[in-house]
């Protein structure tokens, strides 16, 4: 859409001068200035400053001591980028604390459970076995309620080896479950179950067996 124009207004001043002709020449410039500034944006306010003139220095052409004043301009400071003070501002939210891992839920002890109530007693076949790692205490446990437990146990969970750990005074891990989860994808030594419950594959019964071979070699030697 087009703008609508407006009229304007000039208004042209006739000047009307009589001199010589460095005067009529002086004159013309001066218009010329004016008209020129005129189209000009204003140039900005000038400060001007009356200071005395020294009494050392030579007084009037006549020989008097006149008051005599010098004109100064003041020119108003600005700002230049060196004069800016920078500011760093830091973020407003602070740094996130670090989430620390939480102990898992203790898990409830068997109930009605005897370790002695099996062809071979728990801590008997523990210590036919090797149990110095976390991993070997979990294949023990579940090769032991696989085979020997008087209620065959195909599938363990938290509280078989819970319960264990604290008959035989283990230190139990805080996850009670995640070494079932690292054995299962390191070594396949172990199958999830029903309900949160593992069952330990026959490749963790082979390594029970293997590990007790060869720690009863050792003993012979």
């Amino acid at each position: 859409m087009a703008k609508e124009s407006k009229d304007g207004k000039f208004q042209f001043v006739f000047v009307n001068i009589e001199g010589d002709q460095s005067t009529l020449q002086e004159a013309l410039r001066q218009v010329g200035t004016v008209l020129h500034q005129g189209i000009r944006p204003p140039a900005p306010e000038k400060t001007l400053i009356a200071v005395p003139v020294s009494k050392a220095l030579p007084t009037s052409g006549n020989g008097t001591n006149d008051d005599q004043m010098d004109l100064y301009e003041v020119v108003p400071e600005q700002t230049s980028n060196s004069d800016i003070e920078t500011v760093s501002v830091s973020s407003s939210r602070s740094p996130k604390p670090k989430r620390e891992k939480k102990a898992g839920k203790v898990p409830e002890l068997l109930k009605g459970f005897d370790p002695n109530d099996a062809e071979i007693p728990m801590a008997e076949f523990f210590s036919q076995h090797d149990t110095s790692s976390q991993f070997n205490k979990y294949l023990v446990i579940a090769a032991w309620f696989k085979r020997h437990y008087r209620k065959p146990t195909d599938e363990i969970n938290a509280s078989h080896i819970y319960t264990c750990y604290q008959l035989m005074k283990w230190q139990a891990p805080d996850n009670i479950l995640q070494p079932f989860t690292d054995m299962k994808r390191l070594h396949s030594y172990f199958e999830k179950g029903s309900q949160g419950s593992w069952e330990i594959s026959i490749v963790g019964i082979n390594e029970v067996d293997r590990k007790r071979s060869s720690q009863t070699a050792a003993k012979e030697n």
